[in-house]
């Protein structure tokens, strides 16, 4: 198989285009919209080279007729993907723990056929496995839940995990959101979650009911206290416990986890799909995604990562009196109403919600400093920020 590595021969390589597929290059130059006049130019050029035959550089892949003759071969791959399928390769992520993509596509079929994920090294495998486990179990519980992607299989390749799911036509939320459609972009993921929330084996009605309140509560304080103990005043950390000791009935549900403008796709139809469930937690809480989703929706629309501001957003976006506030407090609104969350419980659940994300913080500083982080470093982690404006608030 032949493939040109693209889009610029002097930069990395977003995709891996198999030239001998029209269907793979249709579909690649359709779906990479022209961002400019000089993007469009850039693409008919593309499209004339490929004619032409003079896109460069090209990289084969073989097999060794010797081996296949011998049978000594062993097979490459024992993913789920339609036989010869030539896939058109996404590699966007450039850090050795970002998967590959492959799109899968059939001769004579306009778009592909299904989406793999790979895993480039064994420290990506757990968060692949965990994806697998949970797609498969929403998509056996809940078979006629709408966006969430279908798990078709999953299999090895080169050596690696491989997931198989539908392929999703749309585009990023990342991409499309914008102040003016941000109400409603937060009704449909609202409505979605909500899907998502509801105990399917109950007619479709909501019942708070006993949980693994250890597991899901008190341990993820007491993680808190071990990564930011040394660096918070403990009458945060009274508090905290206080809000989260007075947290009433809990509703199951499937978590995301990670619930924000990245890994929502919306379809040509305008509506959401979640997409990369690595991080979800099958048996988690209603709620959390949404506290998740409409703060990185303000940090997004305000650059609020970039600028290091988050808390100052975040506060904002807890004021019904901005614009961003009344979106939030629709969506909130409808969410509590649609699940039977009392507001004093919402609250106390947004606050869990930055409890749970601050050991995320905790690693990445991990992983910078080896051995326990720097307190500088730690009082300024975002989700340490939010913690401490929820409670101020509270």
């Amino acid at each position: 198989r032949v493939y040109w590595a693209g889009p610029l021969p002097h930069r990395p390589s977003q995709f891996w285009l198999p030239i001998a597929s029209p269907e793979a290059v249709d579909y690649l130059l359709a779906t990479r919209q022209a961002g400019s006049v000089g993007g469009g130019l850039l693409r008919r050029l593309w499209r004339f080279a490929h004619k032409a035959g003079l896109l460069a550089p090209l990289y084969v892949v073989g097999r060794r007729s010797d081996e296949v003759r011998s049978g000594e071969a062993k097979p490459a791959s024992d993913v789920p993907l339609p036989p010869a399928a030539p896939l058109l390769l996404l590699t966007g992520g450039h850090r050795s723990i970002n998967k590959a993509v492959g799109l899968a596509f059939e001769t004579g079929v306009e778009k592909p056929t299904a989406a793999a994920k790979f895993a480039r090294v064994a420290e990506a495998e757990p968060g692949l496995e965990r994806e697998a486990a949970v797609l498969g179990r929403l998509g056996e519980e809940r078979p006629g839940l709408a966006g969430v992607p279908r798990l078709q299989g999953e299999g090895r390749r080169g050596g690696r995990l491989a997931v198989v799911q539908d392929a999703i036509e749309g585009q990023s939320l990342l991409d499309l959101l914008r102040p003016e459609n941000f109400g409603e972009v937060a009704a449909k993921v609202t409505s979605l979650l909500i899907e998502v929330a509801i105990d399917p084996y109950i007619g479709g009605k909501v019942q708070p009911r006993e949980i693994d309140r250890g597991r899901l509560v008190d341990q993820v304080l007491e993680r808190f206290v071990r990564d930011f103990g040394p660096v918070v005043d403990s009458a945060l950390i009274d508090r905290a416990r206080s809000e989260l000791a007075n947290l009433g009935n809990l509703l199951p549900a499937c978590e995301h986890r990670d619930c924000s403008p990245w890994n929502v796709l919306v379809t040509p139809a305008g509506d959401p799909v979640l997409l990369d469930w690595e991080s979800a937690e099958p048996d988690g809480l209603a709620g959390l995604d949404l506290v998740y989703f409409l703060a990185n929706c303000a940090f997004v629309l305000d650059g609020a990562i970039e600028s290091g501001r988050t808390r100052e957003s975040y506060a904002r976006l807890l004021d019904p009196a901005t614009p961003h506030g009344r979106i939030a407090a629709k969506a909130t609104a409808d969410y509590t109403a649609a699940l039977n969350i009392t507001p004093d419980d919402f609250r106390r659940l947004r606050l869990l919600c930055w409890l749970i994300h601050s050991h995320s913080d905790y690693r990445h500083l991990q992983l910078e400093h080896p051995g326990t982080p720097p307190p500088e470093a730690l009082r300024q982690t975002m989700f340490l920020g939010l913690v401490e404006e929820e409670l101020e608030r509270s």
